[in-house]
């Protein structure tokens, strides 16, 4: 039978998908860890990693390895952590990873809050448009906007984002609004790997005729281009309504159909989720929804 910490070690290479990460998270020599990985590969018979110049990944064992190991070793984690602690008492670290506009402005006063009420679970805060990987970078809790493409992953919607198509004064003064959208200019943004297009929101007789005029992956480079009188956007109404209510911003009528975009949390599968994580994410459904 494999040693706990062999078990453990395994676990975060796995995660890390490399020696030499696994190694300085745990503050070990590369080749310490790829010696215990070895001995451990030995003693199950099989190996757990395939190791190539160009690529680094699980074996098909290895893969099933950790999806039954690593629950495992969360729970002992976890019956660690909470021995002792009196009933609702939530200790222990919690990462938390969403996109960079909607992590500052929804997802922080949030966490903000969660903190106070529970000062001994350490947040850590990862507000990125870059994509994250959950199982490898260690995330417990991701935010996603629109319908998340994490495969054999949980997922929990946690509200719905209200969206307003919106343009600069300016803009809608050298291109007019008819009945249609045909002739204008659209800003477009990509949202955790997705594009939000806002045509696909629109009645079909207002989609034709519509040029692109930029796409951004960063949500206020968006609201930037509107308001340099780039073209006409789909933007969350907490971003643009103290714009629109100034008149920086006019809000345009949407047609039949309601644009909003379901925000999810996601948690990874076979990873039991903690009861810090449980309560953070009632806390963002409470306050998104």
């Amino acid at each position: 039978m494999a040693p706990i910490d062999a078990l453990q070690l395994f676990v975060e290479v796995f995660e890390k998908r490399s020696f030499t990460a696994a190694a300085r998270a745990l503050g070990l020599d590369p080749s310490v860890v790829s010696r215990r990985i070895r001995r451990l590969e030995d003693t199950l018979g099989t190996p757990l990693f395939r190791r190539t110049t160009r690529a680094f990944d699980a074996t098909a064992d290895g893969q099933s390895f950790y999806e039954r190991v690593a629950p495992a070793l969360a729970q002992i984690r976890e019956a660690e952590l909470e021995l002792g602690s009196p009933e609702g008492h939530l200790r222990g670290p919690l990462r938390v990873a969403a996109p960079a506009a909607l992590g500052r402005a929804r997802v922080a006063p949030v966490a903000h809050a969660f903190a106070r009420r529970h000062p001994d679970v350490t947040l850590e805060l990862l507000f990125s448009d870059r994509r994250v990987d959950l199982v490898r970078e260690g995330v417990d809790l991701a935010v996603r906007v629109g319908t998340p493409s994490d495969p054999g992953q949980i997922v929990r919607r946690l509200g719905l984002s209200e969206q307003w198509v919106v343009a600069s004064a300016a803009y809608l003064a050298e291109h007019p609004l008819g009945a249609s959208l045909a002739g204008q200019k659209v800003v477009l943004r990509i949202e955790d790997g997705q594009l939000i297009d806002l045509r696909a929101y629109l009645a079909p007789e207002q989609q034709a005729g519509v040029e692109v005029a930029l796409v951004t992956d960063d949500l206020q480079a968006v609201a930037d281009a509107v308001k340099a009188d780039l073209g006409i956007a789909g933007l969350p109404r907490w971003l643009v309504e103290r714009d629109v209510a100034a008149g920086t911003l006019v809000r345009l009528p949407l047609g039949p159909t309601d644009l909003r975009i379901p925000i999810y949390a996601v948690l990874v599968h076979g990873r039991r989720a903690t009861k810090r994580t449980r309560a953070l994410v009632d806390a963002l459904s409470e306050a998104l929804g």
